[in-house]
């Protein structure tokens, strides 16, 4: 039973945690921010550690937000947690965006290996092995590859070694245009039921 306590918190005094939390969307914020609504915030999920920071579980933005729209003496309601490990507060923050439309897969993919889920883990590994950059975020998107969803069931599907060498070719043409679901799963039906020569392929 987790144990739990509700409170009013200055939000300037609030933390993040990297390994699981998302990156602020600024354009976000600032829509937030411009329309703000005391009566429409919703209410953090936050975890007091042993030191007694507060970190943010869920809630970022709305944090973030609100010292924009109100300033530092900003605070907000929150419901509390006792006695989480990182690993859990990252699960917790996994559960809670499951279905969130606005968290994006990759996203909560992060929070995954954070908490340490063994499915996870074996993916990411083979996207390391592959010499793609999971992590990279630019432009507003995920970086060269961003099919995670589809990756992770083609991992699965076709195994370790295929999705691996799938994913080398589609590293080694440098087209990040075809960094697709589609086209990875077209790759790993080749490596997996084909010969061909890799070179040629990719050419």
């Amino acid at each position: 039973i987790m144990n739990f306590y509700f409170d009013e918190v200055l939000v300037k005094d609030l933390k993040v945690d990297p390994s699981y939390q998302r990156d602020i969307k600024p354009y976000w914020v600032k829509q937030i921010s411009s329309n703000y609504d005391p009566a429409q915030v919703r209410q953090l999920i936050l975890s007091r550690r042993a030191d007694g920071s507060l970190y943010i579980i869920d809630g970022n933005h709305t944090a973030k937000a609100t010292l924009a729209a109100i300033g530092e003496n900003a605070k907000l309601q929150a419901k509390i947690y006792l006695d989480l490990t990182p690993m859990e507060e990252a699960r917790m923050f996994e559960k809670l965006n499951t279905n969130s439309k606005k968290v994006r897969y990759s996203e909560k993919l992060k929070a995954r290996v954070a908490c340490n889920e063994e499915k996870a883990i074996n993916y990411i590994s083979a996207l390391n092995k592959s010499g793609i950059d999971w992590l990279y975020h630019a432009g507003g998107k995920d970086g060269p590859f961003e099919a995670h969803k589809d990756g992770e069931y083609l991992f699965f599907v076709y195994g370790e070694e295929s999705f691996i060498e799938a994913m080398r070719i589609l590293h080694a043409t440098g087209n990040h245009d075809i960094y697709k679901g589609f086209a990875v799963g077209g790759l790993c039906y080749i490596c997996k039921y084909v010969s061909f020569d890799r070179n040629r392929l990719i050419k």
